[in-house]
């Protein structure tokens, strides 16, 4: 009996080591949860505005709860424990945006062309008058916006799994995650600030806006990981 008491004593004290150890470990993705959480709604007003004043809004009526179902995915996302901000939602983010980016498009524009031979003339001509007043509308600073709050919320996330491991093998990091997350922000805010000032240099060739766009998402990506490191 003394021997059953004993193994179950210590099992019981096993049991409670592991709950307490997830609990610490788990402390610093909470943490990073509702830090993401707060980036990817701010992101998400940002692309909801640039989506109000894009073509694809004169296109039809826009129901008042359209917001409401885009700030409820972080949540959704965050309460199956998964990061708030991830690469879905960044998608759905940066797709609020193709109306403009559609407008500012050579191609989008060679596609009415194409409508407008083959007949289908009004078509072609309605889609043109709503989105020819939108092909001067800047697009590239809400696009590196959003993009530069996505790439934040990947460091931050990346940050707390790391501080997780180190906390598993017995090591004390909570400083140490304020630092790399203050870290990050400098870094990422500084290749935000620094990317646009390299588009206003004069080049001879002269690339669409949407490659510029890509451009962009994947130099402040690049960036801020490398920097970060």
């Amino acid at each position: 009996m003394n021997q059953i008491a004993d193994y179950s004593g210590k099992h019981l004290n096993f049991l409670h080591y592991q709950i307490t150890m997830m609990q610490i470990t788990k402390k610093y993705l909470i943490y990073a949860a509702f830090i993401n959480l707060i980036i990817a709604e701010i992101a998400a007003l940002q692309a909801y505005q640039t989506f109000l004043a894009s073509p694809i809004v004169a296109l039809g009526y826009i129901p008042d709860f359209t917001f409401i179902v885009i700030a409820a995915i972080p949540i959704l996302l965050m309460l199956k424990r998964g990061n708030p901000f991830g690469f879905t939602f960044f998608s759905v983010l940066i797709s609020l945006n193709m109306g403009i980016l559609l407008a500012k498009s050579e191609i989008f524009y060679a596609i009415l062309d194409s409508m407008y031979y083959f007949g289908f003339k009004s078509l072609a001509e309605y889609l043109n008058s709503i989105f020819t007043p939108y092909a001067s509308q800047n697009v590239l600073q809400p696009l590196l916006g959003i993009t530069w709050l996505f790439v934040l919320s990947q460091l931050v996330w990346i940050t707390a799994e790391k501080a997780e491991e180190l906390e598993k093998r017995g090591l004390k990091v909570s400083k140490l995650v304020v630092l790399q997350w203050a870290y990050v922000f400098l870094v990422s805010y500084l290749v935000y600030l620094v990317y646009p000032a390299i588009l206003e240099f004069k080049i001879d060739y002269s690339s669409p806006p949407l490659l510029t766009g890509i451009a962009g998402v994947l130099a402040i990506t690049a960036a801020t990981y490398l920097l970060s490191r």
